[in-house]
């Protein structure tokens, strides 16, 4: 998967192409790996690429159209990057990420959609 992070200006945006491998174990419990990798893909000069990217989503059903959502990860930004932007990004991005997600299970009129048949 190819990804472009928006990074504040004056910061350039940075970009990585990572790979996951999702598993499901006995309980039900449904975990995605990501890394970082470097398959010879082409340099976009207009963004920093990330090559040390590790990330970790677990989903766990907890009742009928209730899951727990458990993320970590760790990057390196490349290049000197004030704290502050570090602390924003840190703090924010987790957030959107699930924000996104909950958007994704509502339908037009914002009632609950239907789970993933994985997660039912």
């Amino acid at each position: 998967m190819y990804m472009v992070l928006d990074f504040p200006f004056p910061l350039k945006d940075r970009d990585l192409v990572v790979q996951g491998k999702m598993t499901k174990d006995s309980q039900g419990i449904i975990s995605i790996k990501n890394k970082a990798i470097d398959k010879n893909i082409l340099k976009n000069p207009d963004y920093v690429r990330l090559n040390h990217y590790e990330g970790d989503w677990t989903f766990q059903k907890l009742g009928p159209n209730k899951v727990k959502v458990s993320t970590s990860g760790y990057a390196n930004p490349e290049g000197s990057i004030p704290l502050k932007f570090v602390n924003m990004f840190v703090q924010q991005q987790p957030y959107q990420m699930l924000q996104k997600m909950k958007n994704q299970l509502l339908e037009q009129e914002g009632t609950p959609a239907h789970l993933p048949t994985a997660l039912r």
